[in-house]
Formats: C-alpha cells, sequence, structure tokens
C-alpha cells in the first residue's frame, strides 16, 4: 500500500467522525468491493448531475444505511479471509512464521486501519468529506 496526504473524513448523524487517508480508503472499498460488496450509489443534495457511482471524491456525498451495512460486511469478510489464508500458507496457526503481513504488503497496523473504517460505516449511514 502506498500513503497519501488526501484525507476522507466520514461523518454519522449521531456526531461520530472517522479520519483516514485515501490509501486506507481506497483499500477499504476495493477489499470490499472484491469480497462481494456491490455499491448502491452514493446521494448529493442539491446535484442533480451526481455520478451515484462516486465514493472517491470527498464531495459530502451520502451513502446510505443499507449500503454501508454491506461494505462494513463484505470488508469485514475479505480480512478474514485473507488473515486466513496467509495463517495457513505461513504456518502461523502453529507458532510457525513471522507477525503476518496481510496481503499485497497489507501490515497488521493496515488491517487495523480497514477493521477502523468496517466499525464505523456498519453503524449506519455517513456523509463521506
Amino acid at each position: 500500500m502506498r500513503y497519501s496526504q488526501v484525507v476522507y473524513r466520514l461523518s454519522r448523524d449521531d456526531g461520530a467522525n472517522l479520519q483516514v487517508n485515501e490509501t486506507v480508503w481506497e483499500a477499504a472499498l476495493a477489499v470490499a468491493f472484491a469480497h462481494g460488496w456491490k455499491p448502491a450509489g452514493t446521494k448529493r443534495a442539491g446535484r442533480s448531475a451526481w455520478n451515484a457511482q462516486d465514493y472517491f471524491s470527498r464531495g459530502s456525498q451520502r451513502v446510505l444505511g443499507e449500503d454501508a451495512m454491506k461494505l462494513a460486511s463484505a470488508l469485514l469478510r475479505g480480512l478474514l479471509l485473507r488473515e486466513r489464508a496467509l495463517r495457513a500458507s505461513s504456518g502461523a496457526g502453529n507458532g510457525v512464521g513471522a507477525e503476518p503481513v496481510l496481503g499485497a504488503g497489507m501490515t497488521e497496523r493496515q488491517r487495523h486501519l480497514l477493521r477502523d473504517v468496517a466499525s464505523f460505516v456498519a453503524s449506519g449511514p455517513f456523509t463521506i468529506t
């Protein structure tokens, strides 16, 4: 994973916020998509010419509750499957091998950040800014 200075702010109606960099947000979407998430599309008030499939622009677009839950579920499924596969291939389950690296350069820290994203979006609709 590469690191980026672009920051996404995810905001829920209950006042909770989560800030993640572009790398983490794009990885979360990619892992979720690869594990069955079918984006329902974003909403944006006041814009009739809005691209509903835009989860990237930080344009105050809204992800609705059911889509948020499906995103979280697919992201967690993907993280779990990657962790299981890497443990099986590295022998981590029997005490052999180093700290697991979770696919394509994904470290334990990055996996933790993706779990934070999944936990946040699982709690309901949110806005991307």
